[in-house]
């Protein structure tokens, strides 16, 4: 952890720090950040505080983020933007299901979004891309069986979350493509589509 202070204030009980260059090493990498007008009392300087965050490597790639926040009587009041590339992931487990099994073995993901905060209330949403996206799945079932099948014909996929809520209770919610992939995937390999269709004619009968 680094940290420059370039010029503080103190004002009675009052602290102002006008300008703060932090850098924090982590997996090897360094995260850098400019932070301008840190205070305890926004009022009495009349500034919000803003940042800057910035990162480069073979983890992050390339990673920015930029915001301001104002603390008050009536809460809290934010601001902020965030862009994230070229991330690589791996091994990630996308299900817990007793007769499904999904794993993503490796994809490229690039993210962006924006959050506010309005007197502690959240609202935000951001968007996800997995390019050059591989699946490892398996079934047990027929159903399952064929989900696993078209999970791994998925090249990519698109997911948006949505931020609302409160500070200290909020509630994030994400959709994807995932299903139109599904159906698109299923309809392209008769035998798993023949086998959903067929079990779901039983389970009617």
């Amino acid at each position: 952890l680094g940290l420059v202070g370039s010029e503080m204030c103190i004002r009675d009980s009052s602290i102002l720090v006008k300008e703060a260059n932090v850098s924090v090493l982590w997996q090897n990498e360094s995260i850098t950040s400019k932070w301008n007008n840190i205070t305890n009392v926004h009022e009495v300087f009349g500034n919000p505080t803003t940042f800057t965050i910035e990162a480069a490597g073979d983890v992050l790639k390339s990673f920015t983020s930029s915001g301001e926040f104002w603390i008050d009587g009536d809460g809290v009041d934010a601001s902020q933007v965030w862009e994230l590339a070229g991330v690589n992931m791996s091994d990630v487990s996308f299900s817990g299901n007793d007769t499904l099994n999904a794993v993503l073995k490796s994809a490229l993901m690039k993210t962006n979004g924006s959050m506010k905060v309005t007197d502690n209330l959240l609202t935000g949403t951001g968007e996800v891309d997995l390019q050059q996206l591989v699946m490892e799945a398996t079934g047990t079932s027929d159903i399952t069986s064929a989900i696993a099948q078209a999970l791994q014909t998925l090249t990519s996929l698109n997911m948006t979350m949505l931020l609302d809520g409160t500070l200290s209770n909020p509630d994030f919610n994400i959709k994807s493509d995932l299903d139109n992939k599904l159906a698109k995937a299923a309809l392209s390999q008769p035998v798993s589509y023949t086998h959903l269709r067929a079990h779901e004619t039983e389970a009617d009968l």
